[in-house]
């Protein structure tokens, strides 16, 4: 995701009538892209950058014991940071957005802890209005992602104990899921989405994880509801 330096965000978020300006830790494992999103949001008057870290394990450290709460502004995050996210999302003086998170995988962010998160279409402009909802104790995502966690409530209202494992799933999971149960393998499943080797690889394991399995084919017979058939996957 590339963020631009544009001066007359200042001026459009100085009206926003914001009482202080939200503390943010800027954090990204590419230095350059770290000073670069400090830079752009240096211009806006309702942020104020206060550090920047390499990964989240500095960033909890960091954080951890402040006065005055801040939000941790995540850049371009990986699943195995969803581990730390759930530490520094109960510390009351951290809240965290990621930027550059692909829809399909934020609900998992947003169960790990995150209070929000930017697509990697988003703008500088998504990115500020994230912290400033964030910042307000609101969520901050898509409306699609939004009216999968709305659903999740409405069950939970209807006086089910819990969704169901599929339910559990996003769109994209649900889509691999169904590939899966044709026998397609990570390679295929990629191209039949038209997405990376290695992010269909990362939705299997999210689909495996969530059913409460370990084999590809158990998943699969699992959707048909029929046992599983021995497989060498």
């Amino acid at each position: 995701m590339r963020l631009r330096v544009v001066s007359i965000v200042a001026a459009a978020h100085e009206s926003a009538g914001r009482p202080t300006a939200t503390d943010v830790f800027v954090v990204g494992r590419v230095r350059v892209h770290r000073e670069s999103i400090a830079a752009a949001l240096a211009d806006v008057a309702s942020v104020r950058v206060v550090g920047e870290a390499a990964t989240l394990d500095d960033a909890v450290a960091e954080l951890s014991g402040r006065e005055r709460p801040a939000v941790a502004l995540l850049d371009c995050p990986r699943l195995g940071d969803l581990v730390v996210a759930a530490p520094l999302s109960s510390a009351p003086e951290a809240k965290l957005v990621c930027v550059g998170v692909p829809e399909d995988e934020g609900v998992e962010w947003i169960e790990a802890g995150a209070s929000g998160f930017v697509p990697p279409e988003g703008s500088l402009e998504d990115v500020i209005v994230a912290l400033e909802r964030v910042a307000d104790d609101e969520l901050a995502a898509p409306p699609r992602v939004a009216a999968h966690l709305a659903t999740r409530v409405r069950h939970l209202a209807a006086g089910s104990a819990r969704p169901s494992r599929e339910e559990r799933l996003t769109a994209r999971e649900t889509e691999v899921l169904d590939l899966l149960e044709e026998g397609l393998s990570n390679k295929q499943i990629a191209r039949r989405l038209s997405i990376q080797e290695q992010t269909a690889k990362n939705h299997v394991h999210s689909v495996l994880r969530k059913l409460g399995v370990s084999r590809r084919a158990e998943a699969a017979a699992q959707r048909a509801g029929r046992r599983p058939r021995r497989s060498r996957y």
